[in-house]
């Protein structure tokens, strides 16, 4: 390099190949010069952004200012050092990518950004990766990703609430499976209450009713099933606490009532017949067959009835022997 020359002869060829390419070039390789570096991408890549707001600019990623930032790359790694000179060097890329506006770039961008995120651990990785994913419009994902929150993370509650929220910008499907899945997540003493009411604000209700059965609210399911569901639906509520009432609590009499109030009488049959009571399950078909007539849903043919029948008239002619070998009763 000539004294007094402030190029050498390396980058005085990377000059001419830039002098006719616009002022904004040459402000470029200048300010590159001087080791101003955000100046020097300002200047590369403003014909970009005045193009794009006149709505010129077709591509995703200019390929030309890529190819003029790996040019600024050789200004500043070759040649005497001038303030800034490596600094500027070594950001290339990374720091063109600081100066994207366009949308389809802004897109890539964090697109890229995503897998960086997965390979960190942490719930603040994970806060950045749904941070990305709704950036980019991929709510699904955030959603999925919201949703795989552990029930004991401190992060739990804002991220049901986030998923259930974003999901409804999605489709009514997504809502329903985001509920479902934060609702399973409650299923404890002290969330259940909170997760039924998340099924009931999408029509979930047998599963609301289920979920309060599953946490040991019987009547309230109960309640909640006698208010939305109708049916076969309330019918299976009442059913499965007919059958707690039975094998838990063991209280013949309210089990049977609960199965009768669903019509379920030959469950309600069994259930006498189990408890070693002929006698009750013999009169509870009498008391039916007077009351019920011909809506009596169980056939005279039906073979609990046939046996109960049986040991009912047995149990009669036995009582009857007893009391005749019995001395009589004076008052």
């Amino acid at each position: 390099m000539a004294t007094g020359c402030l190029l050498d002869d390396e980058k005085a060829k990377l000059y001419s190949r830039l002098v006719n390419k616009g002022y904004a070039a040459r402000f470029a390789f200048t300010a590159a010069i001087f080791g101003e570096t955000s100046e020097a991408f300002f200047w590369l890549k403003l014909p970009c952004a005045m193009n794009y707001e006149a709505n010129k600019i077709k591509s995703k990623i200019s390929t030309k200012h890529f190819e003029e930032a790996t040019m600024l790359n050789k200004i500043t790694s070759k040649g005497p050092s001038v303030s800034g000179f490596e600094k500027i060097g070594s950001l290339g890329e990374g720091q063109l990518k600081l100066m994207a506006f366009e949308q389809n770039e802004l897109w890539l961008y964090a697109s890229e950004r995503i897998p960086w995120h997965e390979n960190l651990g942490g719930e603040e990785a994970i806060q950045n990766r749904v941070h990305e994913l709704v950036s980019v419009g991929n709510l699904e994902g955030a959603v999925s990703l919201l949703l795989s929150t552990s029930p004991d993370s401190s992060y739990f509650y804002p991220n049901a609430l986030r998923a259930v929220a974003l999901s409804t910008s999605v489709s009514k499907s997504l809502v329903e499976l985001a509920v479902k899945v934060v609702a399973a997540n409650m299923v404890r003493p002290d969330r259940s209450l909170s997760g039924t009411h998340l099924l009931c604000s999408v029509g979930r209700y047998q599963e609301a009713c289920s979920q309060l059965q599953d946490a040991g609210c019987w009547t309230d399911s109960a309640t909640l099933a006698a208010t939305h569901l109708d049916g076969s639906d309330y019918a299976r509520v009442l059913q499965r606490w007919a059958t707690h009432v039975m094998q838990t609590e063991h209280d013949i009499w309210r089990g049977v009532m609960l199965y009768i109030a669903i019509g379920a009488f030959e469950q309600a049959l069994a259930a006498f017949r189990k408890a070693e009571q002929p006698e009750t399950a013999a009169i509870f078909i009498l008391a039916c067959q007077e009351t019920l007539a011909n809506s009596w849903s169980i056939d005279d043919d039906n073979e609990d009835v046939i046996a109960v029948t049986k040991c009912y008239e047995l149990y009669q002619e036995k009582l009857v022997h007893i009391c005749m070998d019995s001395p009589p009763f004076l008052h």
